[in-house]
């Protein structure tokens, strides 16, 4: 990490080679030392599943708790979501298509507590190359919503699926556009 003013190195962020296609995240503050951790993400290459491997902010010695998830999803990715646990800390949201049914999933891990799940989403399944969004706060109750959008066969139509933020089995809103088009791909937009 280098001082984006002066260029000077700040600190060096290591991990061991164990992960296939890592990508490096600015992860929660967990530790409330008012420096966002830094993680690792990817898959173990021994066994395939996801993990985040986070480390201290402020001191990259301190390597912190892992999260690790079964090698039950493919087209994966990490995503900073807001406090859905009202613990002062975003949480964090695995995003994934099953490989039993096909479904897109979001998993929702608590920024401090590595253990269980905050919260599971789930959208109808047959979504080619599907994308998780978040969405602006629709039905003003102060959470953002959460939307996974792709190519829907069964129907042929491109599709995005709005859920609720704060209750998974509520669908806010269902936005289709026919199959017209070669190279689509779905944008949020703000008002």
């Amino acid at each position: 990490v280098k001082d984006g003013l002066q260029a000077n190195n700040i600190a060096t962020y290591a991990f061991p080679n164990l992960w296939d296609d890592p990508q490096y995240l600015s992860f929660s503050d967990a530790n409330n030392d008012g420096i966002d951790d830094i993680a690792l993400f990817g898959r173990i290459s021994k066994n395939n599943k996801p993990q985040v491997k986070r480390v201290d902010g402020s001191d990259p010695s301190n390597k912190m708790t892992a999260y690790t998830f079964p090698d039950n999803w493919q087209d994966i990715s990490f995503h900073r979501l807001p406090d859905l646990n009202f613990d002062d800390q975003d949480d964090w949201g695995l995003f994934g298509i099953r490989r039993d049914d096909g479904r897109p999933q979001l998993l929702i891990k608590s920024a401090t507590d590595h253990t269980g799940v905050i919260r599971l989403y789930a959208w109808s399944g047959n979504m080619q190359n599907a994308q998780f969004y978040q969405l602006s706060d629709m039905n003003a109750d102060g959470i953002r919503e959460f939307g996974a959008g792709g190519y829907r066969g069964h129907s042929n139509r491109h599709q995005l699926l709005v859920k609720d933020g704060s209750d998974r089995n509520i669908t806010l809103a269902n936005y289709s556009w026919p199959n017209n088009w070669n190279e689509v791909s779905l944008h949020v937009l703000v008002d």
